[in-house]
C-alpha cells in the first residue's frame, strides 16, 4: 500500500508553497543533492516529479532537492504552484492540502487533497 502524506498550501512572499522535507523523501529516491524534473499534468490536475534516467533527454534544467544529508527538501513555492492549485478546495479547516504520493522509487505524484 502506498503512503500519503498531506501537505497543507502555504504562503511565501505572497506565492502558494508546498514544502516536502523528511526521511521518507530520501526513501523513495530523493536524496539531498539529487536531480529531479518536474512535469504538470492538467487533464489529471497533478504535479509529477521524477528523476531523470541516465539515458533520458533532458531539454530543461532539473532542479535539486535541497536540505541537510540526512532530512532532504524539496520547495515548490512560484507562481505556477498558485495556477496549479488554484481551484483547491479548502478542508473543514478553511486550509489548502494536497496529497503526495510514490507509486514507485524515483517518483512522487502531488494532486490536490479531496
Amino acid at each position: 500500500m502506498k503512503k500519503v502524506h498531506r501537505i497543507q498550501i502555504g504562503q511565501h512572499r505572497g506565492h502558494a508553497r508546498v514544502w516536502l522535507d523528511g526521511q521518507w523523501l530520501k526513501e523513495v529516491g530523493f536524496s539531498t543533492g539529487t536531480h529531479y524534473l518536474r512535469t504538470w499534468n492538467p487533464e489529471l490536475r497533478q504535479l509529477a516529479l521524477h528523476l531523470p534516467g541516465n539515458d533520458e533527454l533532458i531539454n530543461e534544467k532539473p532542479f535539486v532537492v535541497s536540505g541537510h544529508h540526512n532530512r532532504p527538501v524539496i520547495d515548490l513555492s512560484n507562481k505556477l504552484v498558485e495556477l496549479w492549485f488554484e481551484n483547491a478546495v479548502p478542508d473543514q479547516d478553511g486550509k489548502h492540502y494536497v496529497n503526495v504520493t510514490s507509486p514507485c522509487h524515483g517518483v512522487l505524484i502531488i494532486e490536490e487533497a479531496v
